[in-house]
């Protein structure tokens, strides 16, 4: 999926738009709140917790776009599902 710059979310059911973008935004989130939390508790490991916490955001980018574009074009209360590489929507 790197090599095609895909979204790693995925879910071939169908999901609320809400929905759908916290499973885009989650683990960017709690991965890098957590490498923060981790290098404020263990100071010996700074550096490796902040970059694992680097490298999980440089690897989250696509997820984070998808999040955007996603907030931006679907309509709130619209169903999202995936199709292979592809994400159709439909209003509610």
């Amino acid at each position: 999926w790197p090599r095609a710059l895909l979204f790693y979310a995925h879910y071939s059911g169908e999901l609320s738009r809400e929905r759908f973008l916290l499973t885009l935004i989650c683990p960017f989130a709690v991965m890098s709140a957590g490498s923060l939390l981790l290098s404020t508790i263990d100071p010996a490991h700074q550096g490796l917790w902040l970059s694992a916490g680097a490298f999980n955001a440089f690897a989250s980018s696509m997820d984070l776009f998808g999040f955007v574009l996603i907030a931006i074009q679907v309509p709130r209360g619209a169903r999202l599902r995936n199709q292979g590489s592809v994400t159709y929507w439909k209003p509610a």
